[in-house]
């Protein structure tokens, strides 16, 4: 028979074990302010109470029947203490401020996901229980990730007992409970057999946010045997596993009309693909949510690659395809007619002079153009016609033109040379004067135009000057 001693002995070991083999959260991180947890095994013992910000809890078991008030924030309703009481603590975080729960020693064996919830209080949180109430909405949980690692134990484990979440941005201010918990499926293939650790932190959020849930669970109600994970063998299933509870809530991102833009910088590099104002994206971006009246939403659909595309943080540079420059041909010049030498010795110079037979032709032309060139209207201005019945009193002039070419093309005959006949024209005029009758690069003189073929019968006696030609005219 064994002793009184063995036997109280064997008390201490197994509870001993309980002890080990459980946990709850013993310290809570707001930001960067540290509160110490409700601690079940001291925090009785004090007198005055200890004040605490976490609801209080009546030692590190579990919760093992759902339909219990104690599933909310810890109770043994078994043992006489039926669910949980107000802290008389109410601490401050920030909307979107991190929040890190700090564990007991959490044993290995004890598998399953880490959840959280937030509920707001409609009035003073030290005195508000929510009871059977839909209030609760989901902020955060973890399960197993795709390598087969859940979050509690081994990721807990790995992070030395520490769960980190995060208050939602944008949440609306006021009062809220914190319910955060770790479900234990090591005795859970079937139900009853998951294991529920509760614990409910009061908080005071700040911050100028308006967003709010409208989707509500409660505790009891939100987990059942029926509820998807809640029935898990974790030795034989390698399958994915459902985290049980509503989705999480997220702040729903505002409605525009406007279609995102990544910033107020400009665009600088123009072998940047731009779509709609702003850099391309792969996939292409999604239409505005909202339309004006009248208008449409819609994108024309883009590949969701194109060809030599490589990403730039978020943006994709495009390659633009260098086309095979198309051959230009030279510029077309017209022809230049140049008179040769040859051609200038063909010149009939006699016809210039008197015109063809026919009274007419292009060598009167030519004789017109020079008539108009040197002396413009004075020439009468008939234009090509041979006959000179129609020149009237200009016979002078005509007859004196043809004496004077004679005269030039008999000097260059006789060898007289071209400074004598210049130094003539220098007298009154200079080259440059004498106006251009030949199409060319440059002015041409009279003395140029007669010095290319040989004129007969015409006299060396006469010289060009300006003087004879006034004395003519007179």
């Amino acid at each position: 028979m064994p002793s009184l001693v063995s036997i109280v002995a064997s008390a201490c070991l197994l509870f001993a074990a309980q002890v080990a083999g459980h946990g709850y959260v013993q310290e809570i991180t707001l930001g960067s302010t540290k509160h110490v947890g409700y601690l079940p095994y001291s925090d009785p013992y004090y007198n005055p109470p200890l004040q605490r910000i976490v609801r209080k809890i009546p030692g590190n078991g579990p919760v093992e029947d759902l339909s219990l008030i104690d599933v909310q924030c810890n109770g043994w309703s078994a043992g006489g203490v039926v669910g949980s009481a107000p802290a008389p603590l109410v601490a401050t975080v920030a909307a979107g401020a991190t929040v890190k729960f700090n564990w007991t020693e959490w044993p290995d064996s004890h598998k399953g996901p880490i959840i959280t919830y937030m509920a707001r209080a409609p009035s003073d949180i030290t005195k508000w229980n929510p009871g059977n109430s839909a209030v609760w909405f989901k902020i955060d949980h973890s399960g197993k990730d795709a390598s087969g690692r859940w979050a509690a134990a081994e990721t807990l484990v790995a992070n030395k007992g520490i769960y980190t979440t995060r208050i939602p941005p944008k949440l609306r201010p006021g009062q809220y409970i914190i319910r955060h918990e770790i479900l234990a499926l090591h005795g859970a293939w079937s139900y009853p057999g998951v294991q529920v650790y509760p614990s409910c932190t009061q908080v005071e959020v700040t911050g100028s946010g308006s967003a709010s849930p409208t989707s509500f669970v409660s505790f009891p109600g939100a987990y059942t045997a029926q509820t998807p994970g809640i029935v898990f063998d974790v030795y034989t299933n390698n399958g994915a596993y459902p985290i049980p509870g509503p989705a999480m809530y997220h702040i729903p991102t505002p409605q525009r009309i406007v279609r995102k833009v990544p910033g107020n910088y400009p665009i600088e590099d123009l072998t940047l693909i731009e779509y709609d104002a702003f850099w391309l994206v792969f996939p292409p971006p999604s239409p505005a949510p909202l339309a004006l009246p009248g208008s449409s939403s819609v994108l024309p659909t883009l590949p969701s690659a194109l060809p030599g595309s490589r990403p730039m943080g978020g943006r994709a540079r495009v390659e633009p395809p260098i086309a095979a420059a198309a051959a230009v041909p030279p510029p077309v010049q017209a022809p230049v007619e140049v008179m040769s030498d040859s051609d200038d010795e063909d010149f009939e110079w006699d016809e210039v002079a008197t015109g063809d037979a026919a009274g007419g032709g292009p060598a009167q032309d030519e004789l017109s153009m020079l008539e108009e060139e040197i002396f413009g209207d004075a020439a009468g201005g008939s234009g090509g016609g041979g006959g000179g019945e129609e020149m009237g009193d200009d016979d002078d002039f005509h007859r004196q033109l043809e004496m004077e070419m004679a005269d030039i093309a008999d000097d260059n005959e006789d060898g007289e040379g071209e400074d004598e006949e210049d130094e003539d024209l220098d007298m009154d005029m200079e080259p440059a004067e004498i106006p251009q009758i030949l199409e060319g690069d440059g002015p041409i003189s009279l003395n140029e135009l007669a010095g290319g073929g040989g004129m007969d019968g015409l006299s060396d006696d006469d010289e060009y000057s300006s003087s004879d030609d006034s004395d003519d005219d007179d």
